[in-house]
């Protein structure tokens, strides 16, 4: 599953291809993601629109164009988002195209598994639907939002590796990272977060930042299908230290 690195550097790959752009016509599949897809809303308020920036937090990304509708995508499990020829052939389980209009290229969505989703929201219902139940962003948290993270987790009886998981919490975190970050912070992942002192607690949110920023340097971890928005495999995994190495020797 792409994680907060992964959706980042899907997002630095794209921006040369799409920021300044202008968007053409969309197409649909007929087979339903996790939410309705307003079509409507795409043709009045995003077709021939400029794409100025694109942004994201955790694993939500989506397309600004100066009004008050977004395009925005939450990966899933399987999710693929890139922009290719628009004459390429078409990729089994392509669930959108949209055309970049003036040129001969399109952005298209990928999802064999289906667990991910594209909305055309306003502001409001993306900040409703997604942005507002994320707990901090470790690539942009200030020291004030990691010391709320910290409270919070001196405040659960669950184990860390759990709150770590727990996108209310801090956001973009997955199975990959969490357990490189409790491998480099020398934290057992069956500890409470009540029982980890504080100390210890911002060791591990120092080594969270430090691995999702080397999983972005690295362009994102690819096991499976996983690719940037330039269909590039990513290379992190192959500086993992704990993540699928059981059995293997202690690095």
């Amino acid at each position: 599953m792409p994680e907060g690195p992964e959706i980042a550097s899907i997002k630095a790959t794209l921006q040369p291809a799409l920021e300044g752009q202008i968007l053409g016509a969309l197409w649909r599949s007929a087979f339903a993601l996790r939410s309705p897809f307003n079509q409507k809303l795409y043709r009045e308020e995003l077709e021939g629109k400029r794409i100025e920036s694109l942004k994201c937090k955790g694993k939500v990304l989506w397309l600004e164009c100066g009004v008050d509708v977004v395009l925005a995508f939450r990966l899933g499990m399987s999710g693929r988002l890139s922009t290719v020829d628009d004459d390429e052939t078409v990729q089994k389980h392509t669930h959108l195209r949209v055309k970049l209009k003036d040129r001969n290229r399109e952005l298209r969505y990928v999802d064999p598994r289906r667990f991910g989703d594209v909305c055309v929201w306003t502001k409001d219902e993306l900040a409703a639907n997604a942005l507002a139940k994320l707990g901090p962003d470790p690539f942009s948290w200030t020291a004030e939002e990691m010391q709320q993270v910290i409270d919070k987790m001196t405040s659960s009886a669950r184990p860390i590796k759990a709150i770590l998981l727990d996108q209310a919490v801090l956001c973009g975190v997955g199975n990959i990272y969490a357990c490189e970050a409790m491998f480099e912070a020398s934290i057992n992942p069956q500890n409470l977060g009540s029982e980890i002192d504080k100390r210890r607690l911002s060791l591990l949110l120092e080594s969270v930042t430090q691995v999702m920023r080397q999983g972005l340097q690295n362009g994102g971890t690819t096991f499976l299908s996983y690719v940037d928005g330039a269909g590039n495999r990513g290379a992190n995994q192959n500086a993992l230290k704990v993540f699928r190495r059981e059995g293997e020797p202690c690095l």
